[in-house]
């Protein structure tokens, strides 16, 4: 089994609200669920970054504004050889 995971950055233009909706969005689920079979994935994940006040803190303590990414994808796949 191997896992292939990625994060996924919002576009500057787009607000967290608005990527947080899409994110949410039964159309962008159903094409994350396509994707996922035809990379023969037996399970996949969506996960949105957490927007709590420790992530804001610990963003202030590096010294950055906001988080590096807004949500991670990972499909779960039988083997290498099928990426």
């Amino acid at each position: 089994m191997i896992k292939f995971i990625f994060v996924v950055k919002r576009k500057p233009d787009i607000s967290s609200q608005e990527f947080r909706k899409c994110w949410h969005d039964a159309n962008f689920v159903s094409l994350v669920t396509e994707v996922g079979k035809l990379l023969g994935a037996s399970d996949f994940h969506m996960s949105l970054v957490l927007d709590v006040d420790f992530n804001k803190e610990l963003n202030a303590a590096r010294g950055v504004e906001e988080t590096a990414f807004d949500a991670v994808m990972e499909y779960v796949l039988p083997s290498s050889k099928d990426l």
